[in-house]
């Protein structure tokens, strides 16, 4: 853990303040099993992970291929490579912004993903590669993180803004318990976080708005309190819909088919693309594993 009770600390040397609202990792079977279904499609692109529990999940994956090295997995330098870029880290944290240079930093450390599930494989057989040992580890976060326009985590004393049903502190991360902000406040707090406004506090009226306080109709408007219309329309509320003879009617589109995973029941549901097809030809297995792994 001490990567994340280092940023939560504010001890990186590169990430401003302390993290008031750092949660802890704790492993997730069901994301595991997600990142084990797609490790083992030998591909080194992203899917659409999601699960029952979190519609969005992040995702983060490393590969490497050499010959004459071991077959087990190292997901101790895996996650130090995406640590790593915190080097090339340059932005604040109240705000995130997508940067595809540091996306495996920023959502490894986000304050608000609390339980992880990774897949690993091992294999040869690539026509280029023949030989070589090529290693895919994955990585699936839930909630997500990089969110565009929320925080990475929020400043202030560690702890002293835990989500809801997290409000217990294991030094310097929140972890299940009673306690906690709750979660509406939350949501408030971020709603408050993501208004933007163009003109911001240059809106070229502000306070001496043309209109202000002289608005020309003002509590003078001609229609004032007699508009005849007034709250019931020109024909008064709308009894029924209005029929239109003319309208095209538009079938509702099918459901989608379900899709075919060679690895079991469709875990992703509808619309997972599971990869299968050329590249599997060309892969070899050597080693398969799902497990758990020294979170540091």
């Amino acid at each position: 853990m001490y990567i994340f009770r280092k940023v939560a600390n504010g001890q990186t040397g590169r990430l401003p303040g302390t993290a008031s609202n750092m949660m802890k990792l704790v492993w997730n079977d069901e994301l595991a099993r997600g990142a084990q279904l797609w490790a083992n499609q030998c591909q080194t692109k992203h899917d659409e992970p999601n699960t029952c529990k979190h519609t969005f999940v992040g995702q983060n994956i490393a590969w490497s291929h050499a010959s004459g090295v071991s077959e087990e997995p190292d997901f101790k330098t895996a996650i130090e490579r995406w640590y790593d870029e915190i080097n090339l880290f340059g932005g604040g944290v109240d705000s995130y912004y997508f940067n595809s240079a540091t996306g495996h930093f920023t959502q490894l450390i986000w304050a608000r993903t609390y339980q992880i599930g990774c897949g690993f494989v091992a294999y040869t057989g690539r026509k280029k590669q023949a030989g070589a040992i090529q290693k895919i580890y994955i990585c699936n976060y839930g909630p997500g993180g990089n969110a565009v326009g929320s925080p990475i985590y929020k400043q202030g004393s560690v702890c002293s803004k835990c989500p809801l049903g997290f409000g217990r502190c294991d030094n310097s991360l929140c972890i299940a318990g009673p306690g906690g902000v709750p979660e509406k406040v939350e949501q408030e707090e971020e709603e408050k976080e993501e208004e933007y406004d163009p003109y911001g506090s240059q809106y070229p009226y502000g306070s001496q708005d043309p209109y202000g306080s002289q608005d020309p109709y003002g509590s003078q408007d001609p229609y004032g309190s007699q508009d005849p219309y007034g709250s019931q329309g020109a024909y008064g509320p709308p009894s029924r819909p209005t029929y239109n003879p003319y309208q095209s009617y538009r079938p509702p589109p099918p459901p989608p088919p379900p899709v075919y995973n060679p690895y079991g029941y469709n875990f992703y549901g509808y619309g997972y693309n599971n990869g299968y097809g050329t590249t599997l030809r060309y892969c070899k297995k050597l080693l398969t594993r799902v497990g758990g792994f020294p979170r540091q």
